[in-house]
């Protein structure tokens, strides 16, 4: 689909330069093949043994995109197809080099945080699907786009049905399906989202939550039967940033507890806030205090479903008094209150 789009263009969109916030078709071709570059590069690290690159953090990501984006804009359209096809090779030829145990096994690279197949879909075909699709859509191009949204549609199904081939664990063929679902709904299908979404929610019900707020459903929102998958859900209670800065200083100051990776908290953190990633937190529980509120926050980047908000909730069920940060760490700055940086972490 990739290169048959570039095929299409014209001299002058090969030839055209965008700027920083409205990309030509030149620009997502370089970062396309950029983050499989990057991709195949971490591959190789983890077969290394070698300390690897974590891409969940988007501030991280956008940073490295506004890194990248002025050397690839002055390369010539040859230059940029040339590094394109070079990736994909790269990226296809370190896939096959990979035995079926190397691409499934959670265990199998330790400075990985899980399997290799999910991130290498994601940045060898999902980012290049959003991409595409884009450049359709801004070219006015409905026949194509409409193509696209369906290859993408027919490449998610042939992922679900391998995971259920494969036996895969549940909380794969949950996540494809409530991707899929997503699609589905975008796409106008809303009987196909609506069971489709029915099947991820009964193999992994915490995604109700996220489903809640997602606003790829916002054509189903009125829908009883979406109203049905939702209801009943568990949601963290939520806190102004101003409440809690207005009561820090005072006898009954909330704890503030940073839940993201340690790399996130030492660029920026709320000022006094302590860092225990969310993969930690069950496990040191014991050092909470019972008698004082927790304060859980994150970047809040997907309402409903982060980090922060996950946090609340675990702290709520074992019994302590939790609430998540409105907004996150970007609410907090956004309403000018005080955050800090750090080279030492606490945790």
């Amino acid at each position: 689909e990739e290169q048959d789009l570039l095929a299409s263009l014209s001299d002058a969109e090969r030839a055209a330069s965008g700027i920083a916030d409205h990309w030509s078709a030149k620009d997502v071709v370089a970062h396309i093949a950029v983050w499989k570059e990057r991709h195949t590069g971490k591959i190789a690290s983890a077969l290394r043994g070698a300390p690897t690159p974590r891409w969940n953090d988007m501030e991280a990501v956008e940073r490295l995109n506004a890194e990248t984006y002025p050397h690839y804009q002055r390369q010539t359209w040859q230059q940029v197809a040339a590094c394109a096809e070079a990736a994909y090779a790269g990226l296809v030829a370190q896939v096959e080099h990979l035995s079926e145990a190397e691409l499934t096994d959670p265990r199998r690279f330790p400075t990985l945080d899980g399997p290799v197949w999910p991130e290498t879909l994601g940045n060898g075909v999902w980012h290049a699907f959003t991409h595409l699709i884009w450049l359709a859509r801004q070219r006015d191009d409905a026949l194509r786009l409409a193509r696209l949204e369906q290859a993408q549609i027919t490449t998610q199904e042939t992922l679900m049905r391998g995971l259920d081939q494969a036996g895969a664990a549940n909380d794969d063929r949950a996540n494809v399906r409530y991707d899929l679902a997503c699609r589905y709904a975008l796409a106008g299908q809303s009987a196909t989202a609506l069971s489709t979404l029915r099947a991820a929610l009964t193999l992994r019900p915490a995604l109700a939550l996220h489903a809640k707020h997602d606003t790829d459903f916002a054509s189903l929102r009125a829908d009883p039967v979406f109203q049905a998958l939702i209801a009943g859900v568990r949601e963290a209670e939520l806190i102004a940033p101003h409440e809690v800065h207005a009561a820090q200083g005072t006898a009954s100051a909330p704890l503030l507890i940073d839940v993201r990776e340690p790399d996130e908290y030492a660029r920026a953190h709320v000022q006094g806030a302590r860092n225990i990633p969310l993969d930690q937190l069950a496990e040191r529980l014991a050092e909470l205090p019972r008698d004082r509120l927790l304060v859980t926050y994150c970047m809040m980047a997907h309402r409903g479903s982060s980090r922060g908000e996950r946090a609340a909730l675990l702290l709520a069920e074992h019994g302590l008094q939790a609430r998540a940060l409105d907004g996150g760490l970007p609410g907090w700055q956004a309403a000018g209150l005080p955050a800090e940086t750090t080279t030492g972490v606490d945790g």
